[in-house]
């Protein structure tokens, strides 16, 4: 559903301005996201009301939980490259892919904003009416907690993954993609695999 996706992204950039130290030139990106996000949060009920009479409002919020899967999975990517930094201090390869990762990043943002900015507007040719937040829209996002009927079956593909980035063989550090059509997991497989290489990290560090 739109309205979960909205939420839990929601959650996942409060805990990002709030925790992240690196933001740098893209704080005020993340809060004008956050926004964006507000403003359409705060139409979906009366959306979710329609989309049952009107197959433009179902592609509309088709549209909004897209693009909020699309920034949880910017944010996770985030979130990976600013607490590698440990590893971009000894690898020069990685930190050349860091340096080209930044100069995208903002364009990234500014399209994303401009996406959630056009959904919004839309609201009035849909006839969608702004009927107030939902009441979870504040509640932060879970640290450690994932639940998601996704994660079952990923065992695998995580541990497949964590042991190439892991291995000391392997003198370029390479840059793994996880593709596949959407409702896989994908995000959480990414997000169960950075928590399983922080914990590693600071075993590493005692």
């Amino acid at each position: 559903m739109a309205e979960a996706a909205v939420t839990y992204v929601l959650g996942k950039i409060d805990t990002l301005l709030n925790k992240a130290h690196e933001l740098k030139d893209w704080r005020r990106q993340f809060e004008q996201m956050r926004q964006e996000l507000r403003l359409i949060h705060a139409l979906l009920r009366d959306a979710d009301s329609k989309h049952n009479r009107n197959e433009l409002v179902t592609e509309w919020l088709n549209q909004v939980r897209e693009i909020a899967n699309k920034i949880a999975s910017v944010i996770d990517t985030f979130r990976v490259e600013i607490e590698g930094n440990w590893i971009r201090k000894k690898t020069p390869s990685v930190k050349r892919n860091y340096k080209t990762y930044k100069r995208g990043l903002h364009d990234m943002l500014e399209d994303i904003i401009q996406q959630l900015n056009r959904l919004y507007q839309r609201r009035t040719d849909l006839g969608i009416k702004d009927l107030g937040a939902l009441d979870d829209v504040d509640d932060p996002e879970p640290s450690d907690k994932v639940d998601d009927p996704e994660v079952v079956g990923l065992e695998d593909d995580k541990g497949k993954i964590i042991e190439q980035l892991l291995d000391r063989k392997i003198s370029r550090r390479m840059v793994l993609s996880i593709v596949g059509t959407g409702g896989l997991g994908k995000t959480t497989l990414a997000q169960e695999i950075y928590k399983r290489l922080a914990a590693i990290r600071l075993q590493r560090l005692d």
